[in-house]
Formats: C-alpha cells, sequence, structure tokens
C-alpha cells in the first residue's frame, strides 16, 4: 500500500492537499464515478481461475539452496513440459523467505485438464534421485486430504441379531451325537438315538 508523508511542520503543509473541504468526512464510493461503468465496459476484469482441476501438487522434491534453486527449477519444468502445455505463471517452486532454500514441493498448473490428468499418471513416482522420488495428487486429492476430520466419526456397532449356536447339540442331555445325511441336493440332519428305527431329521435343507 502507499502512504502520503506530510510534513512535520504545518508551515510547509500545502492546503490544496490537506483540505478536502466539505466532502472530507464522506467516504469515496466507487459509484460516485460516472466513467466507472464505461471503463469497465471497455476493459473488463479478467476472469480469475478459480478451478483447480488443471493443477497439480508435485510432493518429495529435494531441499536445495538458494544458488541451485534455478537448476532444480529448471529441472521440474523440463519433467512436467514434456507431458503438456504449462499455463501462463503455470510453475512456482516456493522456498523459505529466511534461509533461502527450497520447500521440497511445487505447484504445476497446465493449460488443460487432460494434460494435469497425463502428468499425474507419468510423473507419479518418478526418481530424480536415488533419494527422491515425486509423489504427485491432483488439487483436489489436496483438498480433500485437507477436509477430512481430525476425529474420525464414531462407529455405530449395528443391532445384535442372534444367530444359531451350532454347538448347542453338546448340551444335549442324552449326550447324544448327530449325523448328516446328504442325498441329492438334501442336506438332513439326525439325533442318534440308539433304538429309533425311524428317525426324523432335526434339520433339513434343500439346496
Amino acid at each position: 500500500s502507499c502512504h502520503r508523508r506530510r510534513s512535520a511542520n504545518p508551515q510547509m503543509e500545502d492546503p490544496e492537499i490537506l483540505d478536502d473541504g466539505d466532502g472530507a468526512d464522506e467516504p469515496y464510493l466507487p459509484e460516485d464515478d460516472a466513467s466507472d461503468g464505461e471503463l469497465e465496459g471497455r476493459f473488463p476484469m479478467p476472469a480469475m481461475r478459480t478451478s483447480l482441476e488443471k493443477a497439480i501438487l508435485v510432493d518429495g522434491l529435494p531441499s536445495v539452496p538458494a544458488e541451485k534453486y534455478e537448476k532444480l527449477l529448471s529441472l521440474v519444468e523440463k519433467i512436467f513440459t514434456q507431458v503438456g502445455t504449462l499455463a501462463e505463471d503455470g510453475l512456482m517452486m516456493p522456498k523459505d523467505p529466511v534461509t533461502g532454500f527450497s520447500n521440497g514441493f511445487a505447484f504445476v498448473e497446465y493449460t488443460s485438464k487432460e494434460a494435469a490428468d497425463e502428468a499425474l499418471k507419468k510423473t507419479q513416482g518418478y526418481k530424480l534421485d536415488k533419494n527422491h522420488t515425486l509423489l504427485v495428487n491432483t488439487f483436489a486429492q489436496v483438498d480433500e486430504f485437507l477436509n477430512v476430520p481430525d476425529e474420525a466419526p464414531a462407529i455405530v456397532p449395528p443391532d445384535y441379531v442372534a444367530s444359531e449356536d451350532l454347538d448347542s447339540f453338546l448340551t444335549d442331555g442324552r449326550a447324544r451325537d448327530q449325523y448328516v445325511v446328504r442325498w441329492a441336493d438334501n442336506t438332513d440332519i439326525f439325533w442318534n438315538t440308539p433304538g429309533d428305527e425311524r428317525p426324523e431329521p432335526l434339520y433339513g435343507k434343500q439346496g
């Protein structure tokens, strides 16, 4: 922002600059200027790029000092321009303002979503050297990661539904065993009751 410095000596002040007249206490509003609408018609504001579908985040880069920054930036640019055309100012590799070291990641924006998708496929896991492997994500994925809640939602267990006890025969008061008869596509289970010449199936299933 710009600040107008006033003279410390009141005698040196320009009354035409300091005295705003009767409207000094009234704020300036853009609609007060009749020419604003004409200017907007002649010089429309450029549309802001608000979509993230053409951009990717590249992690896993080395953190290099200021004297090696441009060399690494050129290498990153070379890798990602092989996939597609970058947007204007489509490559940014942040660095620490104090130390001058790069932060180990970069933002890459293409002119199309298709190029960004292709870069995601072709550069994922790309080895710069034995110590640095690229990890590439779309901004949509990054946004999804950032919106993961800090606390996991409570897990509500389903209502208990009692199931059949397959070992219940072990509690038979007469200590009988059970046996299975499989015939055609039928399955029948019987009690092994001594002396019972015509046993009835305890359980039967077809199929």
